[in-house]
Formats: C-alpha cells, sequence, structure tokens
C-alpha cells in the first residue's frame, strides 16, 4: 500500500496506458507495427531510445513546444530550451540594467562596494 493517496491509482493508470499501447502495436502485423503512436490522444514510443531522440525530447531549440513526447515510455518531457529562452531574456535586461552582472564574481571587489557612484 502506497503511503500517498491517489499513487496507486495513478500507477494502475499509468500501467493501463501501457497496456492499451503494446496491446494496439501487438494487434498489428509484425510488418505494420512502429512501436510509437498516441494512445489516448497520449504519446508514447516503446523503440530504444537514441542519443539523438533523447537530446530532442529534453532540449529542442528549432521547436516553441513546451512539452515533447519522450524518447522511450509514455507522456511529455519538458522541452528546456523553451524554458530557457524566457529566462535568457531577463538574464540580458538585467545585464544591460546592471553591467556588472554580467561580469562575474571578483575576488579584489570590496563586497560592500555596489559599484555604484
Amino acid at each position: 500500500m502506497s503511503e500517498r493517496p491517489g499513487t496507486n491509482l495513478l500507477l494502475a493508470a499509468v500501467g493501463a496506458l501501457a497496456g492499451a499501447a503494446l496491446a494496439k502495436e501487438l494487434g498489428r502485423s509484425p510488418e505494420e507495427r512502429s512501436w510509437h503512436g498516441r494512445i489516448l490522444g497520449l504519446p508514447y514510443d516503446f523503440r530504444p531510445p537514441t542519443v539523438e531522440r533523447l537530446r530532442r525530447s529534453y532540449w529542442d531549440p528549432s521547436s516553441d513546444a513546451l512539452l515533447t513526447p519522450h524518447a522511450f515510455g509514455i507522456g511529455y518531457s519538458v522541452n528546456l530550451a523553451r524554458v530557457a529562452r524566457p529566462a535568457r531574456a531577463v538574464w540580458a535586461r538585467l545585464a544591460d540594467a546592471e553591467p556588472d552582472l554580467g561580469r562575474g564574481w571578483d575576488p579584489d571587489r570590496d563586497p560592500d562596494d555596489l559599484g555604484r557612484p
């Protein structure tokens, strides 16, 4: 028994989705099996993951999508390149507003000197 309520239900739902996706693939002739597709709107991919699919799953700067299909399994991954875009824009604005921000830490600088006249 799980300590958190709903964990067993979530695991059962994920297991049911995986079983349904596998049944969908096994219901096809061997020549028609692709081992990737969608089940109830969720993407699944049971092909052995490649480095390129793993990378694209978590870091795809060419995509505007926040969520990308997993390289292996059922569901989505977060496209960290998409998350980084606004962070880079904020960092650039902060660096423009505070020129010392982009220089990093200076061990010779007086910690009480904020660099303002």
